[in-house]
């Protein structure tokens, strides 16, 4: 029964395509255009489920000290959001910004968008001198444009141009993955808004995860 509603939904939809093109050159352009882009959406959502996939096997594995942190001290629904976060970082690429003037210059020179909007006005607030590091965050996915900005402070902060921090009060995809490619990324519980803690922190657990280890300290 499907397969005849399918057949028919495609006949319903190659008629009106021949209504529409008066030669067949252009309704065999429309119809591969078409074709391609059914492709696309198949290859797209195949390699999101791989990445996905992976993505669980290895928040265990990157971020093991993190995990227990995050049990202890969240309750079970922030617990699931922020855990999410964890498994989508794994879906970017990152890149580290070296020259922060060239990215202000062309903020003069081109049409930009609303995370570069907020990129240029976190490098006004905190200032040039306040920053560690500066990076880009890409989705792997190729062909993909969207990016947002991370910078990593010299006080062991960070600001992420996705602004989910100050929204929803968690720690952002984006900074996960920065926490695995620079050894001047730090985690810290009292990042995540207090709203979501089981209970108040007496001695923040500060983590350093540049790979498969942790190191803890107490503030």
């Amino acid at each position: 029964m499907q397969s005849t509603q399918r057949v028919e939904g495609m006949n319903s939809v190659f008629k009106r395509l021949i209504d529409r093109y008066s030669t067949l050159c252009e309704l065999f352009h429309d119809i591969e255009k078409r074709i391609k882009m059914e492709n696309f959406k198949d290859e797209f959502t195949a390699w999101n489920d791989i990445q996905y996939n992976n993505s669980l096997n290895s928040t265990t594995k990157f971020f093991p000290n993190i995990e227990i942190v995050l049990t202890r001290y969240l309750f079970p629904e922030s617990y699931t959001l922020q855990y999410q976060q964890i498994k989508d970082s794994f879906m970017y690429d990152v890149q580290l910004i070296e020259d922060y003037t060239a990215i202000s210059d062309d903020f003069e020179e081109t049409t930009i968008d609303a995370k570069e909007c907020n990129l240029e006005s976190l490098l006004e607030d905190v200032g040039e001198s306040s920053i560690s590091e500066l990076w880009e965050v890409k989705y792997a996915f190729p062909g993909s444009k969207s990016c947002n900005y991370i910078a990593l402070l010299k006080d062991g902060s960070h600001l992420c141009t996705c602004l989910y921090i100050i929204s929803r009060g968690l720690v952002c995809r984006h900074f996960f993955k920065i926490l695995r490619a620079s050894n001047n990324a730090k985690f810290n519980i009292a990042l995540i808004a207090s709203r979501w803690h089981k209970d108040d922190i007496g001695n923040n657990v500060k983590i350093s995860n540049n790979s498969s280890t942790c190191s803890f300290s107490y503030i």
